[in-house]
C-alpha cells in the first residue's frame, strides 16, 4: 500500500499570545471543515465531507431541544470522532456548559467522576446504560435487596416523574446527587432498559442521526418525550418518508457528499435529500419511529418482510443472553428463515431462549434456526455497534452452503 505523507503541526512551536483574528483566514460556512470516515458496520467506510455550516447549525439546534444550561456538567465517554459526540459537546459549549473528560471507561471509575465532579449530564451508548444500570443491580443482589428493589421501580413507575428520585436516592447519590439526564444515542436503545433508569429518575433522551447530517436529524425533548420514538426532527431538518418506508433528510445539516467517491454520493444524495438507508414512520406528532436498516429486511418466501432488529430487542431484553444478532439464512426447501447468532454464557440454555422468545414474536417472525457465538463477544466499532459483515463472514463458514440472503454492497 502506498504510504502517503501529510504534514503535521508542532503544537509547542505554535505561538503562545493571544490570537490576531484579523490574520485568520476568511471562513464561509460551506467551506470543507472536516472528513468523518463512517465506522463501516455494513460495507467500506466513506470519508463524510462535512461543512462549518452543517456542523454549526446541528450543534446550535441541539441545545434548546436537549435542554442545556450554562451550570450543566457533562462527563464524555465517547470519543470525539464520534460526530454525535462531537456535535453535543459543541452544543454544551455553546450554552456554556463544561465538560468532563473519562480517562479510563472503568464503571468504577466513571461513578466516582460523576460524583467527584457534580456531573449533571452525559453522552453515551445504550451498552453503556446497560453496564451502569448491570453494576446497580449487582449491588442490590448483593445486599440481598432484590425484592425491595423490584417493589420500588413498579411504585415508581406511578409517580410523577420528579418523586421518582427520592424512592432512589441511594442510586442517584452514587452518582452524585445533580444527575439529570443521560443522552443515548449511536445505537437502539432498548425501551426496557430505558423505561428501568426513567423509573429510577434518571431523564433517558435520545438521538437518532448519520454522520452524513451532522449528525443528529431527530432528538427527544427533554418535557416532550416517548421512550420508543427518536425524537422529533430538529428545527431547520426536514424528514419524509419515501414510498418504501425509507428516511430521507434535507437541511443545513446534510453533508457536502463523500470525498472522492462520486458514485456514492450520486447514490445517496438526491436533490439536496440523503438517503439514509433506515426504515421507519412519523407519527400525527412528529415523532419519529425506526423499523430498521434497509439492507438487513428478510424477505420470506411468502412476500412478508421481517425486520432483524425487530427479533433482537426481543432477544436483547432476555437476561440469558449478553447480545444477539438476526440475519435471514437461505434454506434450499423454504427459502430464507430467520436465524439467531447468539453471544450467552451458558449455551445448553439456548433453545430455552428461542422458546420464550417466538411466544413474544408474529408467527412470520418465529426464529427456524440459531448459533451460538464461539467468541467472548461479538466483533464492534469504536461505538460498540456489531460489525454484522463480520458476523456474517463468519456464520458464512460455520454454516457452508447455507449463505446469509444479506446483499454484500456498500451503504
Amino acid at each position: 500500500m502506498k504510504q502517503t505523507s501529510l504534514p503535521l503541526i508542532d503544537l509547542d512551536a505554535l505561538p503562545q499570545e493571544a490570537i490576531d483574528r484579523a490574520k485568520l483566514p476568511e471562513v464561509h460556512e460551506d467551506d470543507l471543515a472536516e472528513i468523518v470516515f463512517t465506522s463501516g458496520t455494513t460495507g467500506q467506510p466513506k470519508g463524510v465531507m462535512l461543512s462549518h455550516r452543517n456542523i454549526a447549525s446541528n450543534a446550535t439546534s441541539a441545545v434548546t431541544v436537549v435542554n442545556m444550561r450554562s451550570q450543566d456538567r457533562a462527563l464524555s465517554v465517547l470519543p470525539l470522532s464520534h460526530m454525535f459526540e462531537m456535535t453535543i459537546e459543541l452544543a454544551l459549549i455553546h450554552s456554556g456548559a463544561s465538560i468532563v473528560y473519562a480517562r479510563s471507561l472503568v464503571p468504577e471509575r466513571l461513578l466516582s467522576l460523576l460524583s467527584s465532579q457534580h456531573v449533571t449530564c452525559s453522552v453515551l451508548v445504550p451498552q453503556a446504560l446497560q453496564l451502569f444500570l448491570n453494576g446497580i443491580e449487582r449491588e442490590v443482589r448483593r445486599q440481598k435487596k432484590e425484592k425491595q428493589f423490584k417493589q420500588l421501580l413498579n411504585i415508581a413507575a406511578r409517580l410523577p416523574f420528579g418523586w421518582r428520585r427520592y424512592l432512589f436516592g441511594s442510586v442517584h447519590k452514587r452518582f452524585g446527587g445533580h444527575f439529570r439526564f443521560f443522552v443515548s444515542g449511536g445505537a437502539y436503545l432498548p425501551l426496557k432498559l430505558a423505561e428501568r433508569w426513567e423509573n429510577m429518575g434518571f431523564r433517558v433522551l435520545q438521538g437518532y442521526g448519520a454522520t452524513e447530517c451532522s449528525p443528529i436529524i431527530s432528538a427527544t425533548p427533554y418535557h416532550e418525550h416517548v421512550l420508543d420514538s427518536v425524537g422529533k426532527p430538529l428545527d431547520g431538518v426536514e424528514v419524509r418518508i419515501a414510498e418504501d418506508k425509507e428516511i430521507l433528510v434535507h437541511g443545513p445539516n446534510v453533508a457536502l457528499g463523500y470525498w472522492k467517491n462520486p458514485d456514492a454520493t450520486a447514490a445517496f444524495f438526491k436533490d439536496g435529500w440523503y438517503y439514509t438507508g433506515d426504515l421507519g414512520y412519523i407519527d400525527e406528532k412528529k415523532n419519529v419511529y425506526l423499523k430498521g436498516r434497509k439492507k438487513n429486511v428478510i424477505v420470506l418466501a411468502n412476500g412478508l418482510n421481517v425486520y432483524p432488529e425487530d427479533i433482537e430487542n426481543v432477544l436483547q431484553a432476555n437476561q440469558l443472553l449478553k447480545d444477539a444478532a438476526v440475519f435471514g439464512l437461505m434454506d434450499r426447501d423454504q427459502g430464507p428463515e430467520v436465524h439467531a447468532v447468539l453471544l450467552m454464557d451458558d449455551a445448553s440454555k439456548a433453545k430455552t431462549v428461542i422458546q420464550q422468545t417466538n411466544k413474544q414474536l408474529a408467527s412470520h417472525q418465529q426464529i427456524r434456526g440459531f448459533t451460538i457465538w464461539p467468541e467472548e463477544d461479538f466483533p464492534r466499532t469504536n461505538t460498540l455497534k456489531v460489525k454484522r459483515l463480520d458476523v456474517l463472514d463468519k456464520l458464512e463458514k460455520m454454516h457452508s452452503g447455507r449463505p446469509p440472503q444479506v446483499e454484500r454492497k456498500e451503504d
